[in-house]
């Protein structure tokens, strides 16, 4: 049976006409909203995303500040053959510990596998890394360990974490965000290259003279210290740039940029005459500093 207008009432007429521009634009509207409901979802997984990522990081970042004093301490101790940093890298280890509970409670509350396997497994070995931490305490406490190895293990431990943390711009298809992450992540290299500088140099200074390979390593974080700082200002924006001028500057950091041409000028010979508490204070309220840019 063919169909035809003819065949309808005027009224009939009127109302299958209009009705079917009336159905093409619902249909376009249902789409349109299912689009919606879609890129709503997608954002809305995207900013959890964020959320979840930035809390690790934040946390990592503290944690990993702990662990850099604890290095710090820790090659101090043995440098000066345990005279030295004996009640500190204990109360440290207290401390530490507490950042290290408030970590594991981040990572066994969220499921990181879903951002690839190379991010799980630098979680992974960063459980491992942490679990083996009350042994080298024990060795380190009891001087059965070279320095050289114990700050090796400290920075094993928090490169694993850097790497992660760097790996996130990769997770995120917004260039702002990409961009931030990038520039706080060579920013955090900047300040664990200082953390290194700040063990290297309270051993040596305990010791009164550059062990093994350690005037290397320290001309060495150095020069990294420079190139991730040049970094960090490539991809940050001015005002970050600006606060970290403001911020990183004055007695304290004078006094390190003195003991760091000492420690230059008598490579060689040693003798530097600097008390290695007095040297990790004074660092460490630099380092201090840059955590308030970090954070």
């Amino acid at each position: 049976m063919n169909f035809s207008l003819n065949s309808l009432s005027f009224a009939q007429r009127l109302l299958f006409i209009t009705a079917v521009p009336v159905v093409g634009l619902t249909a376009f509207t249902l789409v349109i909203l299912f689009d919606h409901i879609a890129e709503t979802r997608e954002l809305n997984s995207e900013i959890e995303s964020v959320a979840e990522l930035s809390e690790l990081s934040a946390q990592l970042a503290n944690t990993i500040h702990e662990w850099q004093k604890e290095r710090g301490r820790s090659a101090g101790f043995i440098g000066s053959g345990g005279t030295k940093f004996s009640s500190e890298i204990r109360s440290q280890h207290e401390s530490t510990d507490n950042l290290m509970a408030d970590l594991e409670e981040i990572v066994h509350s969220h499921d990181f596998s879903k951002y690839g396997g190379e991010f799980q497994s630098r979680i992974d070995r960063g459980k491992t890394l942490m679990s083996d931490i009350e042994e080298w305490r024990s060795q380190i406490l009891k001087l059965e360990v070279p320095a050289s190895k114990a700050v090796g293990y400290y920075t094993s431990m928090i490169n694993n974490y850097l790497d992660l943390i760097e790996s996130i711009p990769q997770l995120t298809d917004h260039s702002e965000i990409s961009l931030l992450v990038v520039s706080y992540a060579k920013f955090l290299r900047a300040k664990e290259n200082m953390g290194i500088e700040r063990a290297v140099l309270s051993n040596a200074f305990g010791a009164d003279a550059f062990k093994g390979d350690f005037f290397i390593r320290y001309c060495t974080v150095i020069a990294n210290q420079k190139s991730y700082l040049y970094a960090f200002k490539a991809f940050a924006k001015p005002e970050h740039i600006a606060f970290y001028q403001e911020t990183v500057r004055g007695p304290q950091v004078d006094k390190v940029a003195a003991w760091e041409k000492l420690a230059f000028d008598k490579a060689e010979a040693g003798g530097f005459g600097v008390d290695p508490s007095a040297w990790f204070a004074e660092i460490t309220g630099k380092i201090d500093l840059m955590k308030e840019v970090e954070d």
